[in-house]
């Protein structure tokens, strides 16, 4: 009845402050024009939250993904992860894939997007058009080393990933 404790999925609320909180609460343009604080929270395939954050509701949710991935202390394997438009970045498609996590989330608008592949890889023909020029491969390359320390350090907690 349950999932295997593989996949999991996260999500903001946001929650309006009385008047008097201003200074408590950020304002998010997109939600109200009030202040307010989002909980940022993770539930697995269990059906279980697993973890949980108070959010600036003006803050990117895309910088606490990795938090509750890797930081979250239950009896869990997450392999595949599900979000929505705020937590879509490409540092988070990047991280992802280093940290070992299959990141699948919901991209809005895609037919406007344009995916990047490297150089020797061909598109099946469903996503042929929205394949953008070919990933300059020494971009990625040069600050490869810093790139590894820093996914090194997300996993092991120093520094937190926000």
């Amino acid at each position: 009845m349950f999932g295997s404790g593989t996949a999991s999925s996260s999500e903001g609320q946001n929650f309006p402050l009385d008047r008097r909180a201003q200074a408590t609460g950020a304002i998010n343009p997109h939600k109200r024009s009030g202040p307010a604080v989002s909980f940022y929270t993770h539930v697995s395939d269990r059906y279980a939250l697993f973890h949980s954050r108070v959010i600036s509701a003006g803050a990117s949710e895309a910088a606490h993904v990795l938090d509750g991935l890797l930081h979250y202390g239950a009896d869990l394997a997450i392999e595949r992860y599900h979000t929505d438009v705020g937590s879509v970045s490409d540092h988070v498609f990047a991280l992802c894939h280093l940290l070992g996590f299959r990141f699948a989330p919901h991209i809005p608008n895609i037919a406007t997007r344009h995916l990047d592949l490297f150089y020797d890889m061909r598109p099946g023909p469903d996503i042929a058009s929205l394949v953008a020029l070919p990933i300059d491969e020494a971009l990625i390359a040069d600050p490869w080393t810093d790139v590894i320390r820093l996914a090194t350090s997300i996993r092991t907690g120093v520094p937190a990933p926000r």
